[in-house]
């Protein structure tokens, strides 16, 4: 049951990010995998959500990325 309640929130990241605030936001990009970001930002370009809030996401997994690619 966990599993299936995780899968189903994890299959809309807006369902994560939904009640945060800019702050909270801004954190949890910082703490975000790569992974949860670009499903994150997939889904905020096909649903043509706030660009702010998507070129903040874009920043923040190109920055990853480059981390990544340094280690």
């Amino acid at each position: 049951m966990i599993n299936t309640k995780y899968e189903q929130l994890i299959s809309n990241p807006l369902n994560i990010i939904g009640d945060m605030d800019f702050n909270e936001y801004l954190d949890w990009l910082r703490l975000g995998n790569e992974e949860d970001l670009l499903s994150l930002l997939k889904v905020m370009q096909d649903k043509n959500l706030n660009s702010n809030y998507i070129k903040i996401l874009e920043v923040e997994v190109h920055s990853k990325r480059t981390r990544t690619a340094r280690i």
